[in-house]
């Protein structure tokens, strides 16, 4: 839970879709930004208004870079869900975090399947980890919360064009210059949802397979 508007929309969603006395919110202090400590607080507070427990995890990356910070975030998440019992951990990466991705695998050479995007569900170390809102847009998320009259955080880092993934986005996210063009980046997005939905029921068949 960054308190941003994904985080903030996953944590709605999980109130409404499980029993909260059975959830627990988990945020990652990175200790790179002063604002995060008044986000990590609006983000409790909501936890704490739907009967949500509400964890603060302390990460340290091993190197530098975006790539060592994921790492060490889910070493962190996964670590508490196994230490503390809980058998799935969920994730608030959305469609067009999946878009991203694959526009980014795509542009460094990488396999054709690697445009699915990013993985629906998998585990490590015994913990299942979902992303549930692969099929729902930004848009959608921001959507919700404001007709919710929850608010969230934004994160400047987002839109820092040094960042290859923010690079990215601002491509993907320039307007068109005509409408059939508009459109055609509308069907590209829907055919990388349906890709990720289709992943995300295959997986969950195959983890069923197994238990």
């Amino acid at each position: 839970m960054s308190g941003g508007a994904d985080s903030t929309a996953l944590l709605l969603h999980a109130a409404a879709t499980h029993t909260p006395s059975a959830l627990v919110a988990l945020a990652i202090d990175h200790g790179t930004r002063v604002a995060t400590a008044a986000e990590r607080a609006r983000i409790a507070g909501l936890a704490q208004r739907l009967g949500i427990a509400f964890r603060t995890l302390t990460v340290q990356p091993k190197g530098h870079g975006h790539a060592h910070w994921r790492a060490a975030r889910l070493e962190a998440l996964v670590g508490f869900c196994r230490d503390h019992g809980l058998a799935r951990l969920w994730l608030g990466q959305h469609g067009d975090d999946a878009i991203e991705t694959a526009a980014i695998r795509l542009l460094a050479g990488g396999p054709l399947e690697g445009l699915a995007g990013i993985s629906a569900a998998r585990s490590v170390d015994g913990v299942r980890i979902e992303r549930p809102l692969l099929d729902r847009s930004a848009r959608d998320l921001r959507r919700g919360l404001m007709a919710a009259g929850v608010g969230w955080a934004e994160d400047p880092s987002n839109r820092n064009p040094a960042y290859k993934r923010s690079a990215v986005r601002r491509v993907l996210n320039a307007p068109l210059p005509d409408r059939v063009g508009t459109q055609a980046q509308a069907r590209d997005a829907e055919r990388v949802r349906r890709i990720a939905r289709w992943r995300m029921a295959r997986e969950r068949l195959e983890a069923e397979a197994w238990a």
